[in-house]
């Protein structure tokens, strides 16, 4: 996985596609970006299950950032992955001395949803479903 050489990998452990098994996330630097990459174990093979962005074009006037919220579901096992529209708490470019390397402290979300992924165990993905989902945000 590329990544900002000057920054480590951070990762995080969850339960997420089942209560059975552990999870994992991983989110790495490129750039003025980070991205986050999810991962799962079934049978001793490792699965790419799910891959987004969390911010970029950190050091311009608009930088994107998504509040990744991960959601129980009343008819699936796997927590699904909702991630909203966020904005920078405290977001100043005039404090920003290496776009490369600045870190937010806290996304907050919009409320407004960027799009929304169920697991599909068949495939150890996560996906779009073909409809909004009717689940009010917790």
């Amino acid at each position: 996985m590329g990544s900002n050489a000057k920054f480590p990998l951070q990762a995080q452990f969850l339960s997420l596609t089942s209560k059975a098994h552990q999870d994992f996330y991983v989110d790495y630097r490129i750039r003025n970006s980070m991205q986050r990459n999810y991962y799962t174990v079934r049978n001793n093979k490792i699965y790419l299950t799910f891959s987004c962005p969390v911010f970029d074009h950190i050091g311009e006037a608009n930088p994107e950032a998504y509040a990744i919220k991960h959601k129980e579901s009343s008819v699936r096992i796997a927590k699904d992955i909702a991630m909203y529209n966020g904005v920078i708490e405290d977001y100043s470019l005039s404090s920003i001395d290496n776009p490369n390397g600045y870190t937010p402290k806290n996304i907050i979300s919009t409320g407004e949803l960027y799009v929304y992924f169920i697991f599909d165990s068949s495939d150890m993905k996560y996906k779009t479903p073909m409809q909004s989902p009717t689940e009010d945000e917790n």
